[in-house]
């Protein structure tokens, strides 16, 4: 018998990286290190769990595998933090680029010209839960049930994935971000 026939690897591949997002969120992290990124990190301890012989010391008991695995995510993403922010570069070095700087705000239409994911998440920042759907909206293959499949992602119920939307639509700015986006996929050729 397989002993991962009842793991749905899609959807915690999609948990995992939505948890791995907050971490790095959650400590102030570069988006890479290493040339690597949460995507790369997620599908290593997936892979690293799939090739272990003992599932990387998870068992039943000790609960939830996505939790499990989400730890072990965790801790890897904190290590190269760590390990990142030790790792000097000199000023010297023309590849060496200093922490980016607080951004200035723009106002929507600027920010609707710009790349829309960039866009949205700089118009949530600071807020884990919006940042979190922007994230699992990536991942979601926009069927019909959208909202129930956010929701697993992000274990909510679809109504509070419905309420999450609301919330992002209510920001300033969001709107118009949408809506130049639609205009900009109208005026193409082809579209």
């Amino acid at each position: 018998m397989n002993r991962f026939q009842n793991i749905d690897w899609t959807r915690l591949y999609k948990v995992l990286l939505v948890q791995a997002a907050g971490v790095v969120r959650h400590y102030g992290g570069p988006d890479t290190f290493d040339g690597q990124n949460c995507e790369d990190i997620v599908a290593e301890v997936l892979k690293d769990f799939y090739k272990s012989p003992n599932g990387l010391g998870w068992k039943e008991s000790k609960g939830k595998l996505e939790t499990y695995l989400g730890a072990v995510v965790h801790n890897k993403l904190v290590d190269r933090l760590r390990r990142q922010k030790h790792v000097g570069g000199s000023l010297d070095d023309p590849d060496f680029s200093p922490p980016p700087g607080k951004s200035v705000r723009t106002t929507a239409p600027e920010r609707a010209k710009t790349n829309i994911k960039d866009a949205l998440f700089s118009s949530v920042r600071g807020d884990a839960e919006l940042e979190d759907l922007l994230t699992a909206a990536e991942l979601v293959e926009g069927g019909p049930n959208v909202n129930q499949e956010l929701g697993e992602i992000l274990k909510k119920t679809p109504r509070q994935v419905s309420k999450l939307k609301e919330r992002l639509l209510a920001i300033d700015g969001v709107k118009e971000i949408y809506a130049a986006r639609q205009q900009a996929k109208s005026t193409r050729p082809g579209a």
